[in-house]
C-alpha cells in the first residue's frame, strides 16, 4: 500500500480533475473508495483503492495475478517474462488440484531450464513482498516453503537484470502517459553508516527532496536491500 502522503496526493488530484471538468466528486471510507459523476449525462467513475472501474472485472483479476498475466501476454503473442505456477500441496483449497507425485520435481525441471539465479514469488502482490531471488537448491527450496506458509500457490520465473522500470497508461489503444520507476537510495561508502549518508543527502537535497526524506525518515520505512551498501525508500508517490 502507498504511504498516507502518496494517497494524499492521488485523492486531491482526482478532486482537481472533477473540478477542471465540472464533475461531482464523492469520497467514502476515508478516502478509500471515490466516485466522479458527470452531471450532464449520469456517467460514473468508481475508485475503490488505486483500482478504477475502466476494465472489466475478469481483465482485472488477471493483472492481480502474474502468472496469469503472463499466460494472457503469451497467448496474445506479446512478450513477457514466463511464469510457471505451482499450487500448495498442503492447503487444503488448492491440495487437490496438484499430481500425486507433488510439485518438487517439477520446480526441479523449471529450475534447470532456466538456470540460477531464479525468482520466486507469489502468484499475487505488489511492492515485491516475498519475491526472492534464489542461487541455489536451498535457497529455491527455503523460498517455497516460506511462501507456502503463507499463500496458496507461486510462480518461478527467470531472474532479470532490469536496468529501468517503465509504467504505461493506456486508455482503451491508446498510451496516455509513461514514467520510469525511480526508487530514492543512498549508497554506502564503507565507512559512514546509513543515518550520516541521509543526513548529508538532507543537507544538499532541495526543499522538496528534504521534505520527502524526511517523510521517509519519520516513517522510518528504509528497506536494507540484502546483500548490499544500497539503501532503497519506499516509493514516496504512485
Amino acid at each position: 500500500m502507498a504511504p498516507p502522503d502518496a494517497r494524499k496526493n492521488f485523492v486531491q488530484t482526482l478532486r482537481e480533475v472533477a473540478e477542471k471538468h465540472g464533475l461531482d466528486f464523492s469520497s467514502f471510507s476515508h478516502d478509500w473508495i471515490l466516485q466522479l459523476r458527470d452531471k450532464a449525462t449520469g456517467q460514473q467513475c468508481s475508485v475503490f483503492g488505486y483500482t478504477f472501474d475502466s476494465n472489466p472485472a475478469a481483465a482485472v483479476e488477471i493483472c492481480k495475478e502474474k502468472a496469469a498475466t503472463s499466460l494472457v501476454l503469451n497467448g496474445s503473442g506479446v512478450a513477457n517474462v514466463p511464469h510457471h505456477v505451482f499450487l500448495s500441496p498442503s492447503n487444503p483449497f488448492t491440495a487437490k488440484y496438484v499430481s500425486k507425485n507433488g510439485i518438487w520435481e517439477p520446480v526441479q525441471e523449471v529450475v534447470k531450464k532456466y538456470g540460477f539465479p531464479v525468482v520466486v514469488k507469489p502468484l499475487k502482490g505488489t511492492g515485491g513482498l516475498d519475491v526472492m531471488k534464489a542461487t541455489c537448491w536451498r535457497e529455491v527450496e527455503a523460498a517455497v516453503q516460506h511462501i507456502f506458509s503463507r499463500e496458496y500457490g507461486l510462480a518461478v520465473c527467470p531472474y532479470k537484470h532490469v536496468v529501468d522500470e517503465y509504467r504505461c497508461i493506456c486508455v482503451g489503444t491508446e498510451v496516455q502517459l509513461t514514467y520510469r520507476k525511480v526508487r530514492s537510495s543512498v549508497l554506502g561508502d564503507g565507512e559512514r553508516s546509513v543515518g550520516a549518508l541521509l543526513a548529508e543527502r538532507l543537507q544538499n537535497a532541495k526543499p522538496e527532496g528534504q521534505r520527502s526524506l524526511d517523510r521517509s525518515l519519520r516513517r522510518g520505512k528504509m528497506q536494507h536491500c540484502s546483500g548490499s551498501t544500497t539503501w532503497g525508500m519506499v516509493p514516496l508517490s504512485i
